[in-house]
C-alpha cells in the first residue's frame, strides 16, 4: 500500500511541474494553463481572493471514506494555502460548506491566516460525522456555492479571484422519488445546458476544483463532475459553452492516500524542493544534509522532514557554520544567526519548522538541514524533507496606473520589480538573476508572447509591444519572473518556480475610435421589454450590425425566448469628422419572468469617421438581474391595517411599520470604491484630480434585486436603521473595521464615527479613512443608480471631488487619534438594534 501511495505521488509530483513549469511560448497560442496556475495568477496579481470548501455530507462516505480523510486533506489545504498567502500578502478569504439533501454554512467567510485557521479546521473536522444525506445533489451545491461566493463581495466582475474546492465521493443522486432517473437528467441538463449553471460560475469568474473519491471498492462515473470543472470530461461528455480560460480541474482520488495529494494541489505558491539521504552518523556531510540557497530575494521558508525513524537528532547549519540543534519533542521557537525559527513535532518522526528574514541577520548563503543519528548501532535510516521557499520579488508593470492600451498599436511599455510590500526594487539589487517574461491572453484566450526571458540588463529599457493581432475588449497581462538566488562560492542558487502575475485590462478600441461602456440594466422585474442605453465616448460612429445578434451566455432555464436589439444608425452614414458618436438605445426583450442572470455580449460596430471603410468590432459585456414579480408586500398589509386602525393604533404597532418599511429601496444600484490622496482641497486618484474612467461604475449591486436592510460592498456593511423615534425616515449607516466614515448627507456620520446616508442611497458617496493611518489617503465609495445619467455623475463626482477633502479633515479632527500613536484602531460598528441611530 505505501509503496502504491508513493508510486501515485511521485506521478502527481511530474505532473504538478508540468503544470508549473513554463515550457516555451508561441507567438499566438491557446491558453493551456491549469485553471490552479491561473488561481494563483489573479491572486498575485490583486492580492487578494475567496475560495470556498465544500464537502459532501452523504452516507456513501462512511464506506467510501471511513476514516475521514478528506478532513486532514482539507486541513492541509488550507495550511498550506495560510503560509503561502502570509508570505505573499495576500487576502484569500474563505469559508466551509456541506452539501446532500441540502446546503449548509458551516464556517461563514474569514480572512484565512494563522489566528482564523483553528475556527476553520473546527469546522472541517465536523465533516466527519456530517455523513447522513441520503442525495448528491450537484445543482443544489452548484447554485448556493454561486450565491455564496457572489453574495460575499457583492460583485459579479469575472476578473474577480474566486475559487471553489469541491470533495465528493458519488455521481449526482437523489433518494426521493423512487425512480429518480427523471430528476437526475433534468439536473445535468439544468446544470450543463447553455447558458446554464456551470456557465453562470464561469461567467462570474468562479474556478471549479472538484475532487472526486473512488474508494472502498466504489467507481462512481465521474465524467459529469469533470466536465463541471474543466468544461469537457472527453469529446462525449461536456457541459456549458464557456470553456475559456479553462474554468477548473478535476482531481481523481483513486484511495485514501492519494487524496491528500489530490487536496493539496489546489495550494498554489512557492517552490517546493524535495529531498532525501541518508542521516548522519559520523558528522554531518555533504551527503546527508538537506541544502538551499537563499538571499535577499527570499521572504521565508518552511522545511517538513521526515527522520525516517525515531531518536534521531534535527540540526540546521547556518551560512556562517553556525548550528541550531531542535529539540526533539513538541514545538518551540529559536534562532539561528538572528533568524528566528519556530518549530512543531507532527509525530514521532516527522518535524516542521519555518524561517522569516530578518534584518541584519545571518540570511544570504547556504544553509544545510540534516537529521544526526547518534545511535550506537541500527540499520542505515533514510530521511526525506520538502522545502517550500517564499520569493519576495514580484515583477510590475510600472505604468499601470496612467497607460491605456489601444488594439492595432504598436507601443512601448516598461516593466519593473518590486517587493511583496509594493516597494520598487533596483535591478541592481537584486542579488541572483532574474528573467521576466510577457504575454497577453486576450478576450478569446488566445495568450500572444510579448517578450521572454528578459534578464537584469533588459529589464531597465521598455518592452516592444504590438497589439495588431489583439481585438478590443477585456485581457490579461500575465508577468512571470524567474528568479534563481546567488550562488554561496562553489553552490548554485536555488531556482525558484515563476509565479504568475496576472493584471487585468482592457484593451480599448484602436485610437480615435468611439470607446463603449458595459451594458448594465440593472433588476429587472416580471417578463417584457425594458430599455437601456450604450454610452458612447469619442468622435466617429458607432452601430449594430445586422447580421451579428447579441450573444446570451447564461439565462435563467424558464425565461423563454431572449431578445436584445438596438435602435440608430444600420451603417456609417453621416458620420463627420469632430462630430461625438451617439449613443445606442436598446430593449431587452424577455419572454418569461423568471428568478436569474441574463448575461452576455451585443457586438456593435465602430468607426473613426476619417475613415468609415475601416471598421472594428467591439463586443459590449451586457448583464441582467431578472426576478418574478413578487407576492403583495407587507408594507401595504400594515398599511391597510394602519387605516383601519386609525388614530388608536398603538405605538408598537408604528414601529412595526417603521421597520417594515426601513429598507434600502430595489432600484439598480452601481457602486465602486475608490483610494483616493487629498491634495490641498481636491481628492486626487493616481496624482490626478478624481475622476471617473470608461470602466468604473459598471456593475450592479446584486443584493438590491428586491428592497434590502442589509448590502455588502468589498468588506463595507451598509445597512438600513430606522432610528429609536416611532415616526420620521430611517437612514442607512456605512461601516467598515478600524475606519470612520462621513456622506454627504446633511448629518455625515453617527456618534461611533460611521457614514450616514439616506435611505434612498442611488446619488450618495462616502469616504472611509483610517484614524492612525496617513491623513491624506482615504477611500471613496461613489453609489449611482443605474439609470443615471452622464450629467448626473458628472455632477456627483464633481462633489466628491470638491468635498470630499473638508468631509475627512472634519472626520478626523472628530474621531482621529485619541491616544498614542501605535494604538490599534477600533473596529467600525453597525449597531444590531433595528431602532439605534
Amino acid at each position: 500500500m505505501r509503496q502504491r501511495i508513493r508510486r501515485v505521488a511521485a506521478v502527481i509530483a511530474i505532473a504538478l511541474a508540468s503544470v508549473l513549469l513554463p515550457g516555451p511560448a508561441a507567438p499566438a497560442q491557446p491558453q493551456n494553463t491549469s485553471a490552479v496556475v491561473d488561481f494563483g495568477a489573479c491572486l498575485s496579481g490583486q492580492q487578494r481572493g475567496d475560495l470556498l470548501l465544500l464537502l459532501d455530507e452523504s452516507r456513501s462516505l462512511m464506506t467510501s471514506d471511513p476514516d475521514a480523510a478528506r478532513v486532514p486533506a482539507a486541513q492541509r489545504l488550507l495550511q498550506e494555502l495560510t503560509e503561502w498567502t502570509a508570505n505573499s500578502l495576500i487576502r484569500l478569504d474563505v469559508a466551509v460548506a456541506g452539501f446532500g439533501d441540502e446546503y449548509t454554512t458551516h464556517h461563514d467567510w474569514v480572512t484565512l491566516d494563522r489566528a482564523s485557521l483553528p475556527g476553520l479546521d473546527a469546522a472541517i473536522a465536523g465533516a466527519r460525522d456530517r455523513t447522513k444525506a441520503g442525495a448528491t445533489d450537484y445543482g443544489l451545491a452548484l447554485r448556493e456555492a454561486h450565491r455564496s461566493l457572489v453574495g460575499h463581495r457583492g460583485d459579479r466582475n469575472p476578473a474577480t479571484c474566486r475559487a471553489v474546492a469541491w470533495f465528493t465521493d458519488g455521481e449526482l443522486d437523489f433518494s426521493t422519488p423512487a425512480d429518480p432517473t427523471a430528476r437526475i437528467e433534468a439536473t445535468k441538463t439544468s446544470i450543463c445546458r447553455p447558458g446554464g449553471t456551470a456557465d453562470l460560475l464561469r461567467a462570474t469568474g468562479i474556478r471549479t476544483f472538484a475532487i472526486g473519491l473512488a474508494g472502498g471498492g466504489q467507481r462512481p462515473d465521474f465524467g459529469l463532475l469533470s466536465a463541471i470543472a474543466t468544461g469537457a470530461a472527453d469529446p462525449h461528455t461536456t457541459c456549458g459553452d464557456i470553456k475559456t480560460p479553462r474554468p477548473g480541474e478535476f482531481y481523481l482520488a483513486t484511495d485514501i492516500g492519494d487524496l491528500l495529494a489530490q487536496f493539496t494541489k489546489i495550494a498554489t505558491g512557492g517552490t517546493r524542493v524535495a529531498t532525501s539521504g541518508p542521516a548522519c552518523r559520523a558528522g554531518i556531510r555533504t551527503e546527508c544534509e538537506h541544502r538551499f540557497v537563499l538571499d535577499n530575494s527570499i521572504r521565508g521558508v518552511k522545511i517538513e522532514a521526515d527522520a525516517g525513524a525515531a531518536g534521531l537528532t534535527p540540526t540546521l547549519v547556518a551560512p556562517d557554520g553556525s548550528r541550531v540543534t531542535i529539540d526533539s519533542v513538541g514545538s518551540g521557537s529559536t534562532t539561528i544567526g538572528g533568524v528566528p525559527l519556530t518549530y512543531r513535532w507532527t509525530s514521532e518522526n516527522k518535524l516542521s519548522f519555518t524561517m522569516a528574514r530578518t534584518a541584519g541577520a545571518q540570511w544570504r548563503g547556504a544553509w544545510a538541514f540534516a537529521f544526526v543519528d547518534k545511535r550506537v548501532s541500527g540499520a542505515e535510516v533514510m530521511t526525506t524533507s520538502r522545502i517550500t521557499i517564499y520569493g519576495d520579488l514580484v515583477p510590475t508593470w510600472t505604468e499601470k496606473a496612467e497607460r491605456k492600451l489601444h488594439a492595432e498599436e504598436r507601443t512601448r511599455l516598461r516593466f519593473g520589480i518590486a517587493d511583496r510590500e509594493g516597494k520598487a526594487v533596483k535591478i541592481a539589487d537584486v542579488e541572483g538573476t532574474a528573467q521576466l517574461s510577457v504575454s497577453i491572453i486576450d478576450n478569446t484566450g488566445v495568450t500572444h508572447e510579448i517578450a521572454a526571458g528578459l534578464d537584469k540588463s533588459k529589464l531597465a529599457s521598455p518592452v516592444e509591444v504590438d497589439l495588431t493581432e489583439i481585438g478590443p475588449g477585456p485581457a490579461t497581462l500575465r508577468l512571470a519572473l524567474a528568479i534563481t538566488t546567488a550562488p554561496s562560492g562553489d553552490i548554485a542558487g536555488t531556482a525558484l518556480t515563476p509565479e504568475p502575475l496576472d493584471i487585468p485590462l482592457t484593451i480599448a478600441p484602436p485610437i480615435d475610435v468611439p470607446e463603449l461602456a458595459p451594458l448594465d440594466f440593472g433588476t429587472l422585474e416580471g417578463a417584457g421589454e425594458f430599455k437601456a442605453t450604450v454610452q458612447v465616448t469619442g468622435t466617429g460612429c458607432v452601430w449594430l450590425p445586422a447580421d451579428r445578434p447579441a450573444v446570451f451566455k447564461t439565462r435563467p432555464e424558464d425565461v423563454g425566448t431572449l431578445e436584445l436589439r438596438g435602435a440608430g444608425p444600420d451603417g456609417a452614414s453621416g458620420c463627420a469628422p469632430g462630430v461625438a458618436a451617439r449613443a445606442i438605445p436598446v430593449t431587452l426583450r424577455i419572454e418569461n419572468a423568471a428568478n436569474g442572470v441574463v448575461s452576455g455580449v451585443l457586438p456593435v460596430t465602430a468607426t473613426r469617421a476619417e475613415n468609415p471603410a475601416a471598421t472594428v468590432t467591439v463586443e459590449v459585456p451586457f448583464r441582467a438581474e431578472i426576478q418574478k414579480p413578487p407576492d403583495k408586500p407587507i408594507y401595504w398589509l400594515t398599511l391597510a391595517l394602519t387605516v383601519l386602525l386609525g388614530p388608536g393604533i398603538p405605538i408598537l404597532l408604528l414601529y412595526l411599520l417603521k421597520w417594515l418599511t426601513t429598507r434600502i429601496p430595489a432600484q439598480s444600484l452601481k457602486a465602486q470604491r475608490f483610494p483616493v490622496r487629498v491634495r490641498g482641497s481636491v481628492l486626487h486618484r493616481d496624482g490626478r484630480p478624481f475622476a471617473l474612467r470608461p470602466d468604473d461604475l459598471v456593475h450592479s449591486v446584486p443584493e438590491l434585486h428586491r428592497s434590502a436592510r442589509r448590502i455588502t460592498l468589498d468588506g463595507i456593511q451598509i445597512q438600513a436603521r430606522g432610528g429609536w423615534s416611532p415616526i420620521g425616515l430611517g437612514r442607512v449607516v456605512a461601516a467598515a473595521p478600524g475606519m470612520v466614515g462621513a456622506s454627504n448627507a446633511e448629518h455625515p456620520t453617527d456618534a461611533g464615527g460611521n457614514a450616514l446616508l439616506p435611505l434612498h442611497l442611488h446619488s450618495s458617496w462616502f469616504v472611509l479613512c483610517d484614524p492612525s493611518g496617513p491623513a491624506d489617503e482615504a477611500t471613496l465609495v461613489l453609489l449611482v443608480s443605474g439609470e443615471a445619467s452622464a450629467s448626473q455623475r458628472t455632477a456627483l463626482v464633481a462633489d466628491a471631488r470638491d468635498r470630499g477633502a473638508a468631509r475627512i479633515a472634519t472626520l478626523l479632527a472628530e474621531h482621529g487619534r485619541t491616544g498614542a500613536s501605535d494604538s490599534t484602531p477600533t473596529r467600525a460598528e453597525v449597531p444590531e438594534n433595528p431602532f439605534a441611530r
